[in-house]
């Protein structure tokens, strides 16, 4: 009540009306929530990201590993080849800006729920959080449908037909195995 009263006073030696100072605290609300919503936003993500550039070496070794299983099935050599000596160093720091973002996704939408929220009804608010659980469960299934079924199964079609294509397995010269 005490802010709503310096505004209303402000205005008055300003010599604007109630209804102005009515929508200039709005204004000034909006723009200090938007502000802080902005704000945890980036510094979630700014962690997230920061987490997942320390730990890139393990998150590209998880994200590696179904084509190195097909890879050694096949009886090829697993090297991790890029034609320009910079394009490792982009790849690991991609991975880990991505995967950042990932890890902090969650954070990013509870902020932009708990800005939606503030102004749903209770009974509406209740209609989405009865598809939150489901949703959230039925994506991780999904993803862990594709790593382990899908990608294996498409990254070892992939490796046969090339196999078949440049004239069959490649086999690797004593010098390559060093």
């Amino acid at each position: 009540m005490a802010v709503r009263s310096f505004f209303l006073e402000a205005a008055s030696v300003v010599g604007l009306g109630a209804v102005s100072a009515g929508e200039a605290f709005r204004g000034a609300g909006l723009a200090a929530l938007v502000s802080g919503f902005a704000g945890s936003v980036l510094a979630g993500s700014v962690f997230g990201v920061g987490l997942c550039l320390y730990y890139v070496n393990e998150i590209m070794q998880i994200i590696v590993h179904p084509r190195r299983v097909v890879m050694l099935q096949h009886g090829i050599l697993d090297v991790f080849s890029m034609a320009k000596p910079a394009e490792v160093v982009m790849a690991y720091l991609g991975i880990g800006v991505q995967a950042g973002l990932i890890l902090s996704s969650p954070w990013i939408i509870y902020q932009l729920w708990a800005f939606v929220a503030a102004g749903l009804y209770k009974r509406e608010r209740k209609i989405v959080y009865r598809y939150v659980g489901p949703s959230a469960l039925l994506f991780l299934l999904g993803v862990a449908f594709f790593y382990f079924i899908v990608l294996p199964l498409t990254l070892n079609f992939f490796v046969s037909f090339t196999e078949g294509t440049a004239g069959g397995p490649v086999t690797p010269t004593a010098l390559e195995k060093m």
